[in-house]
């Protein structure tokens, strides 16, 4: 069995690629069983081909990270990357974010937008939407920022309270 990890092509088949994403995320390929298996924590691309367009695919990603204080904190790629946008590309995006603390206050959060980078510079196109659908806390919130080339999930926790902070991103890319 082999170990593929962070950008090695794993298999490129009807005009789909899936790529590792991280060195703790990898496909495993069985060549015995002609199965794939992903380890870790799940991102990844079906790339396809549209014509001359080389930039269209679908991206999961998972963030985490944990706030003890009431200052901004980036989720991040298994606790430790940035969501980095291509050149020249648009994305429209679904954020669907929880948190829950130690002592079992929750809030659930959906956001969705659209951006667009083009030479190197970054905008938001039309507006963010922001649904509140739970919250223990009112202090408790989550917002979007957009730098130069990455899309930033950021959340406001309670100061003194330790709080897990889970979000699921899905891209569709052009």
């Amino acid at each position: 069995m082999a170990k593929f990890k962070s950008g090695d092509l794993v298999l490129k088949t009807n005009q789909k690629i899936i790529l590792g994403n991280s060195d703790e995320s990898y496909l495993l390929y069985d060549a015995d069983n002609n199965t794939l298996k992903i380890v870790g924590t799940t991102t990844f691309s079906d790339n396809l081909i549209q014509g001359n367009n080389l930039r269209c695919c679908s991206i999961t990603y998972l963030l985490y990270n944990i706030t003890t204080n009431n200052e901004e904190t980036e989720l991040l790629i298994n606790g430790k990357s940035k969501i980095d946008m291509p050149n020249n590309s648009m994305w429209v995006f679904s954020i669907v974010l929880t948190g829950r603390s130690i002592t079992n206050e929750k809030a659930a959060f959906e956001m969705k937008g659209m951006i667009d980078k083009s030479n190197e510079k970054m905008s938001v196109i039309g507006n963010l939407i922001k649904d509140v659908i739970y919250r223990d806390i009112e202090l408790w919130d989550v917002t979007v920022n957009v730098s130069r080339d990455s899309l930033a999930v950021k959340v406001m926790g309670e100061e003194g309270k330790t709080i897990h902070w889970t979000a699921k991103v899905e891209i569709v890319q052009m």
